[in-house]
């Protein structure tokens, strides 16, 4: 592995910050049909051109310069399952011949344009894609978080969410 890419592995222990831009675009893996009791994990997308979703044996993380792989252990997805593409103006999903498909608004897409909170499903997972958040530019909320790692956190399981404006109200 280049000086130039890092991995975050979700397996091993300790999380380790990846390199996300605060205020990106976001991509939150909110739950498993598989795993329903598996907290969520919000991505940062920062600088990525392409973000590649697939199967792995464990949830992970790659970063390289222009290029983010997300890794899920999702029976149902494709070894190389979908990409997400920065184009003008926004960004697109492609659907890469998955066998199970990729649905977006519960409805089956090939290709599209993202908007913000769209709800988008592969295999058994459900993401959800941000682009836009009411918080401060400079929120430290906004980079990358697995919930499932945050066993210690101030509030109990129940009250710790993805949703940056939620979370501040409830730890208030």
């Amino acid at each position: 592995m280049s000086a130039e890419q890092s991995t975050v592995s979700f397996e091993e222990g300790g999380l380790e910050q990846a390199a996300g831009s605060v205020g990106a675009p976001r991509l939150v893996v909110a739950l498993s049909w598989e795993r329903p009791l598996v907290p969520g994990w919000r991505i940062s997308l920062g600088s990525a051109g392409e973000v590649f979703l697939g199967r792995g044996t464990r949830r992970e993380l790659r970063r390289s310069p222009g290029r983010l792989d997300v890794m899920l252990d999702d029976d149902a997805l494709s070894r190389q399952h979908a990409v997400l593409r920065r184009v003008s103006g926004g960004w697109e999903l492609e659907d890469l011949g998955s066998k199970n498909g990729t649905m977006v608004g519960g409805d089956y897409y090939m290709r599209t344009t993202l908007a913000d909170g769209d709800v988008v499903e592969i295999g058994t997972t459900v993401l959800v894609f941000r682009d836009t958040c009411p918080c401060k530019d400079d929120a430290p909320e906004l980079a990358d978080r697995d919930l499932e790692l945050e066993g210690d956190s101030r509030l109990p399981g129940v009250f710790r969410t993805l949703d940056v404006d939620l979370e501040r109200r409830l730890a208030d």
